[in-house]
């Protein structure tokens, strides 16, 4: 177990870990998902955690999702007709999965490059349009469920800021999701996993494919993490019921009419954000991307978020006609090595980070500086 867990401090990057690791709170045995936490500092988090009560658009397709008949998938498997995370190097024709600058990360609060957000505010511009006719396309390709539309010459949205190198336009949506409520999102934050991560993918404006593969920023992609809440998200609602429509692999709708929703509604309104260059999270795992992942949750009912695990995968169906479907499970990658990347974290002073949010992620830190020091035997013994 020990081994298993290991810490993803910037100094120790971890490798692929088991479920075990990724739970979204610590366990009753205390032990975190990085690490076993010091004694002292086990101390103070039970303290703490009593006081805070924690418990297409078709233009420039993306690659963030490619086509179902790719024989890749998700958990430990290296057979069986699909490759899993840890193999996806090996994937035919060649990926960039083993490349320096991989997503997703573990995002540690107190290690990231603070910013000011009022100086360098992000702007989405055109995210409160609706679509032609408010129609969406839903694809279901095996791996997730992908959404796209069409706008209005002139209403396509796009997503603009100082620190970005041009302007981006919307491409498509999509989730990632667990298989129980302890985990599901792909990103991290100080440990901690989401239920549901979605993502909104913008391509850079009147750029080529061949540029926006190039670019170390060809696409801005926007993560958003969901929580539990206690009644169904009513933005949410017309999403959920057309997935309904295409939980077989390889279905589509393309008359989807979520009348009244736009992206916007899907945007957290404290606007503060991690910030760091990487890649895609699915083959070919192009290093192109530009993350921008947002702190504040979203909310997800525990019956909305049933339907998601009704949709269906074809890991296996493409080369084994005899395998019936299963459900999409666990479809989250996991956390990549930063490799010396800097991240930073930009603060909406609209409302900052709790003092509970703050002690946290200072334990975090220090659990993790306090087995480095040991892993080196600065305190005279290894752990």
């Amino acid at each position: 177990m020990k081994e298993a867990c290991r810490k993803f401090s910037d100094a120790e990057p971890f490798p692929q870990v088991s479920k075990v690791c990724r739970t979204s709170t610590y366990t009753k045995s205390m032990k975190t998902p990085n690490s076993f936490i010091e004694p002292a500092a086990l101390q103070l988090l039970l303290s703490i955690s009593v006081v805070c009560n924690l418990e297409p658009v078709l233009g420039v397709p993306s690659q963030e999702i490619v086509r179902a008949n790719v024989p890749w998938g998700y958990g430990n498997n290296s057979g069986g007709g699909y490759l899993g995370p840890d193999y996806w190097t090996n994937l035919p024709g060649g990926t960039s999965c083993g490349g320096s600058r991989q997503s997703p990360i573990n995002f540690v609060t107190m290690s990231a490059t603070r910013r000011n957000y009022e100086k360098d505010r992000l702007f989405f511009d055109k995210h409160g349009k609706s679509p032609i006719d408010e129609k969406w396309t839903f694809v279901n390709n095996g791996h997730s469920v992908q959404l796209t539309t069409f706008y209005k010459a002139g209403e396509r949205p796009e997503l603009q800021q100082n620190s970005l190198n041009g302007i981006y336009v919307f491409d498509q949506v999509h989730f990632h999701w667990g298989s129980d409520d302890k985990f599901g999102s792909e990103h991290l934050v100080d440990g901690s996993a989401a239920v549901l991560e979605l993502h909104i993918v913008h391509s850079l404006r009147n750029a080529s494919n061949e540029e926006i593969n190039q670019r170390r920023d060809g696409l801005a992609v926007i993560g958003i993490l969901f929580e539990i809440g206690n009644f169904d998200n009513p933005k949410l609602e017309s999403f959920v019921r057309n997935l309904e429509r295409v939980a077989q692999p390889g279905s589509s709708i393309n008359n989807a009419v979520l009348a009244g929703h736009t992206l916007k509604d899907l945007i957290p309104s404290n606007k503060t954000f991690f910030r760091y260059m990487g890649s895609l999270t699915t083959p070919p795992c192009t290093e192109n991307v530009v993350w921008t992942v947002f702190t504040q949750k979203q909310k997800i009912s525990l019956d909305q978020l049933a339907v998601f695990r009704t949709v269906l995968a074809n890991n296996e169906l493409e080369h084994n006609a005899t395998v019936s479907p299963v459900p999409v499970s666990d479809n989250y990658r996991p956390p990549q090595p930063l490799n010396g990347r800097e991240v930073f974290l930009f603060v909406d002073g609209a409302s900052s980070l709790s003092i509970c949010q703050k002690l946290l992620a200072l334990i975090t830190l220090l659990d993790s500086v306090i087995n480095l020091l040991y892993s080196r035997k600065v305190f005279g013994s290894s752990i």
